[in-house]
């Protein structure tokens, strides 16, 4: 995936030279993304390596964001996308790891709720930076078998990145729920404390209330 971003040029040269980031506004060079440990930048035969940390994370989503689409394999190596389900609501629950007790709490709610999430016209979906077969193991462990556990694994945090809940320090997600509705606009986010269970009700109750 190619992003763009606004740079600034030091010694330039026609076969390359060395470019200075010093923001991450959208403008006219390509950057390869998400980032790998060095950042690989060409533009007009310009080439720089620098460290991702020192690029700023994009801000969160907000309400009235248009969402971005994606598609990402669950579980069940089954392909979920977003724009594919346009015509409900979608719940992008986000959360740091599988096999961890916060994150097994967060998902079971999803699943033990999915037939309220259907009589809203929504689909709630788990994601985290966990692999295909790693999600698969532990979907058969917590005895989940309706609910899509998607795998942001590669590239590495992709769609986290691109909802601006990627916590580079650590390498996985903030723990997250976003709405979509059936327009592709962002209607709901928040974060939570990552060793916290988010509270299904609230996410119940703003479906039932929008």
């Amino acid at each position: 995936m190619i992003l763009n971003y606004r740079y600034y040029v030091n010694n330039c040269k026609n076969k390359g030279g060395v470019v200075s980031i010093v923001d991450s506004l959208i403008s006219g060079c390509k950057v390869s993304y998400p980032l790998p440990t060095t950042l690989i930048i060409s533009c007009d035969n310009a080439r720089a390596m620098y460290h991702h940390a020192q690029i700023p994370r994009p801000r969160m989503v907000r309400p009235g964001d248009l969402a971005a689409t994606f598609t990402l394999k669950d579980q069940s190596d089954e392909t979920f996308s977003l724009l594919e389900n346009h015509e409900r609501r979608v719940l992008l629950s986000f959360h740091p790891l599988a096999w961890t007790d916060k994150c097994a709490a967060q998902m079971l709610s999803l699943e033990e709720n999915r037939e309220t999430f259907s009589s809203l016209n929504t689909v709630a979906v788990g994601i985290s930076v966990d692999s295909v077969p790693c999600k698969r193991a532990w979907a058969k462990s917590l005895g989940i078998t309706a609910t899509p556990l998607l795998c942001d694994f590669w590239p590495h945090g992709f769609v986290s990145r691109l909802y601006g809940l990627f916590r580079e320090g650590n390498g996985f997600s903030e723990r997250a729920n976003v709405i979509v509705d059936s327009d592709q606009a962002v209607v709901f986010s928040k974060v939570y404390p990552v060793h916290s269970v988010p509270d299904i009700s609230e996410i119940i109750g703003f479906l039932e209330s929008d």
